[in-house]
């Protein structure tokens, strides 16, 4: 497991790494032994679900996947290293091109999106379809494609604001929210979820997200301990009322797991 962290660590910081306990821990173990052992800095997701059999025998092993979902390489990560830096290298490479397959007309838009220029690359779309011609239906699909991204990172966001992610989800609206403009079915959606942000009965919530992420970052990076685990209580003493709280009381369960003296 450590050679895997370190491996994690050295990956782009664009790329989730999600780590499955497959030993049957239950969820609280595994999640507080992440902790303690400093597992938990890298850009890593730690989970008991199983998305899907790696179809390799013993432990560890691996599966790298698209950002569509594709399955592009399985195997021991530990003995497959430089064939996994090749291939998330080629991945993030071929990311920032458009199709092979898709009609010169449509791949600036293409280009234009994955660069995150949404609003110009969906009115370049919008525009080959509506010419007509050869490129209309490819037109369509890119503009399918494009609105089934961005719903997805919606239904991202509005789960970061809803379960008190308030910081994460500030953090990506400032960016994604100037790209939308004129989009007519997107940028109502963000705008209101910007406007939950900012709406004065969340001060408080953003206060103590705030606080609470100075605390779990050190856990994060030292693992837990007494005085670590009597700051989390004096913030949920402060702040009890709060979505971060809630977040505290689950690490200083975490903590009772990990037996900390």
């Amino acid at each position: 497991m450590p050679a895997a962290v370190k491996l994690a660590e050295s990956l782009p910081e664009d790329l989730v790494v999600l780590f499955i306990e497959s030993q049957r821990s239950p969820g609280a173990a595994a999640e507080a032994m992440a902790y303690n052992n400093k597992w938990m800095a890298s850009n890593t997701i730690w989970t008991t679900e199983r998305p899907f059999d790696v179809g390799v025998r013993g432990l560890p092993k691996c599966a790298l996947l698209s950002r569509e979902g594709k399955v592009l390489l399985v195997g021991r990560p530990h003995t497959i290293k430089s064939r996994i830096e090749e291939a998330i290298a080629k991945e993030k490479a071929a990311a920032k091109k458009a199709p092979a397959d898709l009609p010169s007309s449509l791949k600036q838009a293409w280009s234009d999106f994955r660069k995150e220029r949404y609003a110009k690359a969906i009115s370049q779309a919008a525009k080959v379809r509506e010419r007509g011609g050869d490129d209309a239906e490819a037109a369509d699909k890119t503009l399918e494609h494009f609105s089934k991204d961005l719903e997805s990172q919606i239904t991202r966001l509005d789960w970061m604001v809803s379960n008190g992610y308030y910081l994460e989800a500030q953090e990506r609206l400032d960016s994604f929210a100037k790209n939308l403009k004129g989009v007519e079915k997107v940028e109502p959606k963000v705008t209101a979820l910007a406007s939950k942000l900012a709406a004065p009965e969340l001060k408080s919530e953003l206060a103590a997200a705030k606080a609470f992420s100075k605390i779990e970052k050190k856990i994060k990076l030292e693992g837990f301990d007494k005085p670590l685990v009597k700051q989390l209580e004096w913030f949920i003493a402060k702040k009890g009322d709060t979505k971060a709280a809630a977040r505290a009381r689950h690490l200083i369960e975490l903590a009772a797991v990990a037996d900390v003296k």
